[in-house]
């Protein structure tokens, strides 16, 4: 089989291979030769060796995946990035790591199919040689997230008046949600409805015998 500059297989495993021939003249006479082989090295394109799917929780930022790829010179290798949803990230051409530039929603897509599935190649070289490119996918799966409200934190009503406000946020998720008072000093004061939002006093409020704490 082809010698593996590598991997010598000769006896000294120094790359160098002794044999011993012998031409003879079939009337008794002979001469040896000794004849040493020696394999050079030649330069040989570096492998991609990681995995080619990965799956990240959105909003996620920092490194996601690290490309790993073996040369069998051990050179020092470089990594670049291609493929359709390339410009969404970025790559560390020395160590491989890869990144969002900007945290994944998964509620707002932005890769190129809009499937929260991101596909770029990876490619690796030695300097002189690259490797054959690799596909890798990126999943971007679901977190559940907080409901956010988008009532003003401050309302005025006026004095003899039941009705407050009616409460109202939204779940990046859709989900349905539900309304509680959990605190402040004058809670015991006020009635939420926990489907509709509606907060109101208790009893109507008077402005000349305020019974706030």
């Amino acid at each position: 089989s082809a010698p593996n500059f590598e991997a010598p297989a000769d006896s000294n495993s120094d790359n160098t291979y002794t044999v011993e021939v012998t031409a003879s003249d079939g009337q008794g006479g002979s001469a040896p030769l000794t004849l040493e082989v020696t394999v050079t090295d030649v330069n040989e394109a570096p492998m991609l060796t990681g995995a080619t799917k990965v799956s990240v929780a959105e909003n996620t930022a920092g490194t996601l995946y690290t490309a790993t790829a073996s040369d069998p010179e051990n050179d020092a290798l470089t990594y670049t990035l291609s493929g359709t949803d390339a410009a969404l990230f970025n790559l560390d051409a020395n160590s491989g790591a890869l990144s969002f530039k900007s945290a994944p929603d998964f509620e707002a897509p932005a890769d190129a199919g809009g499937n929260n599935v991101y596909d770029v190649i990876l490619t690796a070289s030695d300097g002189s040689l690259s490797s054959a490119p690799q596909a890798l996918s990126i999943t971007v799966t679901d977190v559940n997230e907080a409901p956010v409200f988008s009532t003003a934190n401050k309302v005025s009503v006026t004095e003899n008046t039941i009705a407050v406000t009616t409460l109202v946020a939204t779940d990046a998720d859709g989900d349905l949600l539900t309304y509680s008072l959990t605190g402040g000093a004058d809670q015991a004061l006020f009635t939420l409805d926990a489907n509709s939002g509606a907060l109101s006093f208790k009893s109507a409020p008077n402005f000349e015998a305020p019974a706030d704490s």
